[in-house]
């Protein structure tokens, strides 16, 4: 408050134009509201031992419930695992006979619907995704844009009916998903072993100079203890399926635009995954790049790693690898699980 208004003040002994001086508010809240900033975001507890996820309120602490107060991790990562038991909260002295529970780790995330419909919303936004254009190009122009190629050109809908062009008052979007590990001590020294992970869309409907303005990205969220191994990675990842699931069927309306005040509903697709291969993997549950299901793209065995026809590499196949994934989720036990890890490499 006091920075605002002292910036009043030097604007009025500068003798700066009325209409700029009285458009400063004194209050920082009024600031906040005008540039969008209250984000709808959503706090969990972190065990940083299985990496579950806990729903947290600020009002949250043991001290402030009567019943009793979970400070350890209840999850268990199969039906015959032991409970995980991790600490949850670590008391916290604050001197003269005082202290209090504060969480070991917290993780935020923001919803994809309010971040979209904020996105969309923006003044100017209807025209940039209308904008770009649909039509294939020629069989020999060059593709200088994902979103132009025959493949996303020719993507179904739900109903089996073409994604694009994109019918008359509806918005039609294409995210895809990265995910990437980094130092957040920007460390440059060799052997560093911080290591966070950040989750991240981008909208490939925009032009191709918009996809990587901060502005125009959807941040899942970033993993704040060292990056989650295996499976560890998809309690953040459930955090937005079933919300990209909503925005696929039956999509989502939202009920005021900037162009005009009127309804548009809105569907999203989540194709490709942008990542370095090791993110890759663990995204869609393979083992290592030296495993027998080396490939990413079809299922070649690492023996017939020699085979350069094209035409002798098998294509994956959905429903086997769906089939494995049920197996492993469904499993009695890590032991179990493990033992279909390693015969399946899923």
């Amino acid at each position: 408050m006091s920075c605002l208004g002292g910036l009043k003040s030097l604007l009025i002994t500068s003798r700066a134009a009325d209409s700029i001086v009285e458009s400063i508010p004194i209050d920082p809240r009024l600031t906040s509201a005008h540039f969008n900033l209250d984000l709808i975001t959503q706090t969990f507890i972190v065990c940083l031992s299985c990496h579950h996820l806990y729903p947290y309120l600020p009002s949250d602490s043991p001290a402030n419930c009567d019943e009793p107060f979970t400070l350890q991790c209840t999850n268990w990562r199969a039906a015959e695992s032991a409970v995980c038991g991790t600490l949850l909260w670590i008391q916290h002295n604050l001197g003269g006979g005082h202290s209090r529970f504060i969480p070991v780790w917290k993780y935020m995330h923001q919803g994809l619907k309010s971040w979209l419909g904020c996105l969309v919303s923006r003044k100017g936004m209807e025209d940039i995704l209308e904008s770009e254009p649909f039509e294939l190009p020629s069989p020999e122009a060059p593709v200088d844009d994902i979103l132009h190629s025959k493949l996303f050109q020719e993507l179904k809908g739900p109903s089996n009916e073409p994604f694009f062009p994109v019918p008359p008052r509806e918005g039609r979007l294409v995210f895809s998903l990265s995910v990437d590990s980094f130092n957040p001590f920007h460390n440059k020294t060799a052997k560093q072993t911080v290591s966070s992970m950040g989750i991240w869309l981008v909208v490939l409907n925009l032009a191709q100079h918009l996809h990587y303005l901060l502005e125009n990205m959807y941040p899942v969220g970033v993993i704040p203890a060292d990056k989650p191994s295996t499976e560890d990675i998809y309690p953040y990842l459930e955090l937005v399926i079933p919300e990209l699931l909503d925005l696929w069927i039956p999509g989502v309306m939202f009920s005021w635009m900037a162009r005009e005040p009127h309804r548009r509903l809105f569907k999203v697709m989540l194709i490709p995954m942008v990542c370095d291969m090791l993110a890759a993997r663990q995204v869609i549950g393979l083992g290592s790049v030296t495993s027998h299901n080396f490939c990413t793209c079809c299922d070649l065995d690492i023996d017939d790693i020699d085979v350069f026809n094209r035409d002798e590499w098998p294509a994956k196949d959905l429903a086997h690898i769906r089939h494995f994934t049920h197996l492993w989720r469904d499993a009695e036990s890590e032991k179990c699980r493990e033992q279909i890890f390693v015969a399946s490499g899923i």
